[in-house]
């Protein structure tokens, strides 16, 4: 659901995993992008959420490596105890709300690959792809 991934924790952990990879970088902006709408491909609703992080550019690799980076987190964030991180708990309820709707929503789908393909996922805010 948008308003989780619109949510301050699921932003905010986000935001932690950047400043991981990008430390020196020492104000970290983001600008958020909807698009939601009933899939054409699928026939059902999907949730698109686009951020854009200001100062930080990324080529393919770079992109690729990072969702890979933000997968690989939040299947760890999602099993761990809340003691263990500020953001278990956060993505534990929403992990468990996607699988919830459809077993296919894990973070591997969540996070789409086509954003990290050269010539389909980037786009310039406010316009159609």
């Amino acid at each position: 659901p948008q308003e989780l991934v619109l949510s301050d924790d699921f932003i905010s952990a986000r935001m932690s995993l950047l400043a991981d990879v990008y430390p020196s970088v020492q104000d970290l902006r983001v600008h958020i992008y909807t698009s939601s709408g009933i899939s054409k491909k699928y026939g059902h609703w999907k949730v698109s959420v686009h951020f854009v992080w200001h100062g930080i550019v990324v080529d393919e690799t770079r992109a690729a490596t990072l969702r890979q980076h933000c997968i690989e987190s939040f299947e760890q964030f999602s099993s761990m105890d809340e003691r263990d991180t500020p953001f278990a708990a956060t993505i534990a309820r929403i992990t468990q709300e996607h699988l919830g709707l459809d077993s296919r929503n894990t973070w591997d789908q969540v996070f789409d690959a086509s954003v990290s393909v050269g010539g389909n996922g980037l786009r310039v805010p406010f316009s159609d792809k």
